[in-house]
This record gives C-alpha cells, structure tokens and sequence, in this order.
C-alpha cells in the first residue's frame, strides 16, 4: 500500500479488500510501477481505522502517515518515490481481478 510495486501486485491487493462497494481506492502510477491506497473523506483518523481492518490488527497499534490528494486522505508512500507521478485516480474496488486491472489500465490511460 505504501511502496511502489508491480501493476499485478496492486491488482491482487485490491481485490482482497472485503465489501468493495463500501470502498474507495486511490491508485497512482510512476512510470512502470503502481501503488493504491484506501481513501477517505473523512481525514487520517477514519483512514487509519480502515488499513488497520485490512491488515487484521488493531487501529492503535500501527503508525500510518498520510497525504491529501484531490480532497481525499491517502495513505502516503514509504520511502517518497523521486519519479513523479504519471497518472493517479480512484476506482471502487471489485473481487474480480480482471474489472480491477481494467480500472487501473483506464486511470493509467488519462495522462
């Protein structure tokens, strides 16, 4: 969620998030890399609860650092990437790895 990793990778982590329709993910690429994080209007705190439901542990016992993009709360990459961003949006999450990758393709498309 917080490194830059493979476009499959993403793919396969979003499709993991449970109750997609509950769900928005931001997802941004620098050259041939990908990252995605949950996103929330509602600030850090509520996006902090979120990630902390998805790795399975308690809210209070992890650290998130954050940035606002587009007046979404995300969760912000770890080391800071020195490539620029290249394309970036949000898409609902869905359990199929095909619809997912077809988002991300279409985000990466708008540059």
């Amino acid at each position: 969620m917080t490194t830059m990793s493979e476009f499959e990778d993403v793919v396969l982590a979003i499709t993991y998030v449970t109750n997609p329709a509950h769900h928005t993910v931001y997802v941004e690429r620098r050259g041939g890399r990908f990252r995605w994080s949950f996103a929330q209007r509602g600030g850090p705190y509520p996006l902090l609860r979120e990630v902390a439901s998805y790795a399975g542990i308690p809210h209070d016992q992890i650290v998130l650092a954050t940035e606002t993009v587009d007046g979404w709360t995300v969760a912000q990459a770890e080391p800071v990437p020195q490539e620029p961003v290249d394309a970036h949006g949000f898409i609902q999450p869905a359990s199929d790895p095909a619809i997912v990758g077809a988002r991300i393709v279409a985000l990466s498309a708008k540059v």
